[in-house]
């Protein structure tokens, strides 16, 4: 073990020693850059200088006691020993502290210095102690891998930024709080059951923008053992309330919101609320107090701001005029009803909409997003009634143990998506377009099709069902992009109806993943262009309807040079035409007739076998002509 002071003057802390690392305070430079072993100093004899972390730092301890220069950089650090600021420093270093000493106590000392930083504890046998206050500033991810952390009595200070701050392992803190902002978006989760032995203290900044306390994991419950709760302004999800603080939120500062799988904890009771004109206006935000009633036509300011929980009614008494527009600025809302609403009002929004209930609009409505996407998020059973509007932006439907059904076709733009990541997507024989249809992010979800056509009207990976339970029914999938750009449907291994793609003109590939099972396969293009299976997968398919034109040869092939195999599953020929094929082995016998017009390039690297290069047999006999 060493010493190294600092006496670089305003210089990078790396790899390159120079000058800037001496054995004693103010000595001469040259010695080596510090490693784990060595403690580190910046003290007054350091000056008033910067020293940028650029790269990944090592040291032991790290003291800055008698420095008024800079500590800056974005770079990580790893420290195996203590840790000191002083108050007559300047901290802009944002890269992440890892702590990592396997024994003893080590200690934390900031002095008053903000470290906004994403902090680790991660030294088994190791126990880190703090000395005084820590404020984080705005929020960052703790983590606590291995060790022991020991707030030693001393308070734990978050401020939001708008994102998810996620404290990762089972801390046990004294004091804990978190200031929300004015984001709308603050979040904080926990990734593991977490301990507060005295006071965990929550403040949202208003009514509107709240905080959110959370599970790190949707639908995964987080206990909180609290020996005193104070909240204000904060909805909950996933959170298992314990401890000897009281979890009645029911009436606090801004009331509490309901975001599903909590347990222990008493909210805010639901409510209904009516909108209602003031002064002559409809026009508002749904953040306003003052424009809900607790009645249709009823008080200004009897309701209140939607919650969760709530139900948000705009009635046949909500709308006075024409060209009147609602604001939805609240980041989580509950059910909202449209129904009876007169004068043709607009619908926007100006924030990230969670909603945790039912969404029916009217056709006498506009309904438009500026740039913000829906999430559905309620648990139970939802619908969603889209009254012939087209929904302007993308949405995510992450409805753990409940179900969102649709009551009418649904349309969105060729840019937007549709995903489905936890719960039920029932489209109930209901026609949707979307550009995207995905369902890849977790296991457990389910879609049903129904039987509907639905038109998938976007590019690239524009239906991708991974990891999704799909119920197929009837319903025929149909792919109707004409752009000259590829397309892919990834399958993944389910079972459909009808995948059609109907692209007309265009000449952009389209790449068949998985093995998949087809009642009807269908590719209608009027020019040449390829059909791609992935290599070594097998489609199963009771009739497959690709044909192709004079000097416009669809090509069948695989993605590689390895064959894929195409299996018909009833009985009867496959007849197709004017198609180049290779890397393709079809089966059974004398089912799968490429045509007289078509090219056999079956012998190319891999061959493929089992198409007939010529008119299918006429079939006659107990079963007619074919």
């Amino acid at each position: 073990m060493a010493s190294r002071y600092w006496v670089g003057g305003t210089a990078n802390w790396d790899a390159t020693a120079g000058t800037k690392w001496a054995t004693t305070s103010g000595g001469g430079g040259g010695s080596a850059v510090p490693t784990s072993a060595d403690d580190v100093f910046f003290d007054g004899a350091s000056g008033a200088v910067t020293v940028t972390l650029a790269s990944a730092g090592n040291c032991k301890n790290l003291d800055f006691t008698g420095f008024t220069g800079t500590f800056a950089g974005s770079s990580s650090i790893s420290i195996y020993g203590n840790l000191t600021f002083v108050a007559g420093m300047t901290k802009t270093h944002s890269g992440g502290i890892t702590f990592r000493a396997t024994s003893g106590t080590k200690t934390i000392t900031t002095n008053g210095i903000s470290v906004p930083n994403a902090i680790t504890f991660n030294g088994s046998g190791g126990t880190f102690q703090l000395q005084d206050n820590l404020t984080v500033g705005a929020s960052r991810n703790w983590t606590l891998t291995a060790g022991t952390f020991d707030p030693n009595g001393k308070t734990v200070s978050f401020t939001g930024q708008g994102v998810q701050m996620i404290i990762n392992g089972a801390f046990t803190f004294y004091n804990l709080t978190f200031t929300g902002s004015s984001t709308k978006t603050d979040d904080l989760a926990f990734a593991s059951n977490v301990t507060v032995s005295n006071a965990f203290t929550v403040n949202g900044n208003s009514v509107i923008n709240r905080v959110l306390i959370s599970s790190s994991v949707i639908g995964t419950s987080r206990t909180l053992t609290v020996a005193t709760v104070s909240f204000t302004n904060v909805d909950l999800r996933d959170i298992t309330g314990a401890g000897a603080g009281s979890w009645n939120l029911s009436a606090i500062t801004g009331l509490s919101g309901d975001c599903g799988g909590n347990s222990g904890i008493t909210f805010t009771s639901p409510a209904t609320s009516y909108w209602v004109p003031s002064a002559g206006t409809s026009t508002g935000s749904m953040s306003a107090v003052t424009r809900w009633a607790s009645a249709t036509g009823g008080t200004a300011g009897t309701g209140r701001a939607p919650l969760p929980q709530d139900t948000s009614i705009f009635d046949a008494n909500s709308i006075d005029a024409g060209s009147r527009t609602i604001t939805q600025d609240m980041a989580r809302i509950g059910n909202v009803d449209w129904t009876g609403a007169t004068n043709t009002p607009t619908w926007t929004t100006s924030t990230t909409c969670t909603c945790f209930g039912s969404i029916t609009l009217i056709s006498g409505m506009t309904l438009t997003a500026s740039t913000q996407a829906y999430t559905f998020m309620g648990r139970g059973t939802h619908t969603i009634t889209s009254a012939g509007k087209t929904w302007a932006k993308s949405f995510t439907v992450v409805a753990v143990g409940g179900t969102y059904t649709l009551q009418d076709n649904l349309t969105s733009g060729a840019t937007n998506t549709i995903t489905l990541t936890a719960g039920t997507l029932d489209f109930n024989n209901f026609v949707v377009s979307i550009g995207t249809l995905t369902a890849q992010i977790s296991a457990g979800c389910t879609i049903s099709l129904g039987s509907a056509t639905h038109l998938i009207t976007g590019t690239g990976s524009c239906c991708n069902l991974t990891q999704a339970t799909m119920t197929a029914n009837t319903a025929t999938l149909k792919f109707t992009n004409t752009s000259a750009s590829a397309i892919t449907f990834n399958g993944n291994s389910k079972i459909y109806n009808n995948v059609w793609f109907d692209r007309g003109a265009s000449a952009g590939s389209i790449t068949i993943s998985g093995s998949n099972t087809f009642n009807d396969f269908k590719d209608t293009g009027t020019v040449a262009h390829s059909l791609l299976f992935t290599a070594s997968t097998t489609q199963y398919i009771q009739t497959f309807t690709v044909v192709g034109s004079a000097g416009q040869l669809k090509t069948i092939n695989s993605t590689t040079t390895a064959v894929h195999y195409l299996v018909k599953t009833t009985p009867g020929q496959i007849s197709c035409d004017y198609l180049n094929i290779q890397h393709s082995i079809a089966s059974g016998a004398n089912v799968w007739y490429a045509g007289l017009n078509s090219t056999n390039n079956q012998g190319v690297a891999t061959a493929g076998n089992g198409w007939v290069f010529s008119a299918p047999k006429q079939l006659s006999g107990f079963f007619g002509a074919m």
